[in-house]
């Protein structure tokens, strides 16, 4: 079965390339956090064969470069890869970066100035470093990078968003991460996967349904235990009364909520309230009194 993280990198690589401007913003996003992006080299790793895919139309369509792919033969890691100096070249000027000296990589946000580039860059950033937790499980998205500047300007970005994020180093990885459920599903939302969000919604809302049912459940068994052990208390204090006489010299309706209780062990207050035709409240204090009574009985 498909992880939900694989779900939602599905549901992004059918979503259309419209504008070249788009293209050249998901790309962007993918190189950010691709296994090698320098003036020698650009190499992305995935295990997904549709990113794979979608990786060399973007770039063929953003850059007029088309990548070579390898691997991915049932189920294993694909590698698209760029070797061509004046291509890499190209790739690097249009991303805001200067070639002739140290490429050192930061965030170019006029490259994503627009909404819709904004969007397909968020898109790019989760196909090439994101992951997703399980639904059913507590929310949490993850972006790894190894890149500690960058990550902090993603994380950066995505406050002025209006996402809750953080970042934190993992070994040798710094993972920009989102756990708020509500910002999990907006991301997953503006980046093109409104189903995916739909369903994390439906899977918090069955989790809560699932959690008060168990609380509800909780509280019938502690109500329950509290009744028996109300009803084994309630029939030790009858059979002293009964033992010392006592019970026989008493009231008709204390004696006979007696009787009710020895013969209904498991009866609730309601049920006995029932039999005796008065309110539950009396039957209640009749049986406190009894307690109450048994109480004062020497043994």
């Amino acid at each position: 079965m498909p992880s939900f993280s694989s779900e939602v990198k599905d549901e992004l690589c059918r979503h259309p390339i419209k504008r070249s401007c788009c293209a050249i913003a998901e790309c962007y996003g993918i190189l950010l956090f691709c296994h090698t992006f320098s003036k020698s080299e650009i190499r992305i790793v995935s295990s997904h064969r549709g990113f794979a895919e979608r990786t060399v139309a973007l770039f063929t369509r953003a850059f007029r470069v088309t990548p070579t792919i390898t691997g991915g033969e049932k189920g294993g890691r694909s590698t698209i890869l760029i070797t061509n100096k004046a291509d890499i070249a190209k790739i690097m000027e249009k991303c805001g970066y200067d070639t002739t000296g140290f490429v050192s990589l930061h965030l170019n946000a006029w490259i994503f100035e627009k909404d819709c580039c904004l969007s397909s860059f968020l898109r790019g950033i989760f196909l090439s470093g994101g992951s997703l937790v399980a639904p059913e499980k507590k929310c949490r998205l993850e972006l790894t990078s190894t890149h500690i500047a960058l990550s902090r300007e993603i994380s950066a970005l995505l406050v002025d968003q209006n996402f809750r994020s953080g970042f934190s180093i993992r070994q040798n990885s710094v993972v920009v991460y989102i756990k708020t459920g509500e910002n999990i599903e907006d991301y997953l939302t503006l980046c093109g996967a409104p189903l995916s969000a739909m369903k994390l919604m439906q899977e918090k809302m069955l989790k809560s349904i699932r959690n008060n049912i168990n609380r509800q459940n909780n509280f019938a068994d502690a109500n329950m235990d509290k009744s028996i052990n109300a009803s084994v208390d309630q029939r030790v204090a009858i059979k002293k009364l009964e033992t010392s006489g006592l019970l026989s010299t008493l009231e008709k309706g204390l004696q006979e909520v007696a009787l009710l209780r020895t013969e209904n062990p498991e009866a609730s207050l309601t049920e006995l309230a029932t039999m005796a035709g008065v309110s539950r409240s009396c039957v209640y204090h009749r049986l406190r009194k009894l307690c109450a009574l048994a109480s004062s009985v020497r043994s």
